[in-house]
């Protein structure tokens, strides 16, 4: 049996990590399932940067970039 949820790819570090959606899903809850702070990466999805209330859809690839600082 196969499971027809929806869901996305996210690559994190160059790794293909499958999510299955919730209804309504927003990028913040996709991050927390990684435990990700929105605040640490940027995230890009079809060539786009989004913010963490965007909601997610079935099929979306996002890309994850950590975002390195120092000083």
């Amino acid at each position: 049996m196969t499971n027809s949820a929806p869901k996305a790819t996210v690559i994190i570090d160059g790794t293909e990590n499958v999510v299955y959606l919730k209804s309504h899903s927003q990028l913040i809850g996709v991050l927390q399932k990684f435990d990700l702070l929105p605040e640490s990466v940027l995230v890009v999805r079809n060539g786009d940067l989004i913010p963490e209330d965007t909601e997610i859809n079935n099929g979306d690839v996002l890309t994850v970039i950590n975002i390195i600082s120092g000083g």
